[in-house]
């Protein structure tokens, strides 16, 4: 179980330190838009009055843009947190597990796994597969699928069993 906390503690520190990246990366690719747009506006118009209006047809666009972008900014800041937490408690139980069986193969499946539900999510959220329900449903069931799959190795006693504690008062041992 330490090994499980290790893991879940450390996912929890590099997704709330991503999730900053992110969020001052996200931040300014919006105003990048938003200024790249109403530059391309302002070099295409003719006059004030057409700019102003070039620039009312443009403002939904932006605005839909912006929400969506938002809102997969919102998903991301909420969920990764915790799968990262899950994924990297889940390598934590494997990393346990190997420690207990003196074989490498556990802490390489443990990774492997993880990594490709992490990738599969990465993938899904990005927009690869684009906006939509799918994409929801997707993302959905690989959260579900970590967080059970985290609280499977959290409840499991048979796997890993803890090392015997060492008696720190004897040098030799």
């Amino acid at each position: 179980r330490d090994a499980v906390f290790l893991g879940m503690m450390s996912g929890l520190g590099f997704a709330f330190s991503e999730g900053a990246v992110y969020t001052i990366n996200s931040a300014a690719e919006m105003v990048a838009v938003n200024m790249g747009s109403t530059l391309e506006t302002l070099k295409a118009a003719t006059s004030e009055k057409h700019f102003l209006a070039q620039l009312d047809k443009l403002g939904p666009d932006l605005v839909k843009l912006q929400l969506y972008g938002f809102v997969v900014h919102i998903v991301r800041l909420i969920s990764l947190p915790l799968l990262h937490g899950a994924w990297a408690g889940c390598v934590g139980w494997f990393v346990a597990r190997t420690n207990a069986l003196s074989s490498w193969h556990s802490v390489a499946i443990g990774i492997l796994i993880m990594g490709i539900l992490h990738g599969m999510y990465d993938v899904i959220v990005a927009g690869f597969m684009g906006p939509g329900l799918a994409s929801a449903i997707l993302s959905l069931i690989i959260i579900i699928f970590s967080i059970l799959l985290f609280a499977s190795h959290l409840l499991d006693r048979s796997g890993a069993q803890a090392l015997p504690a060492k008696d720190l008062s004897n040098p030799a041992s």
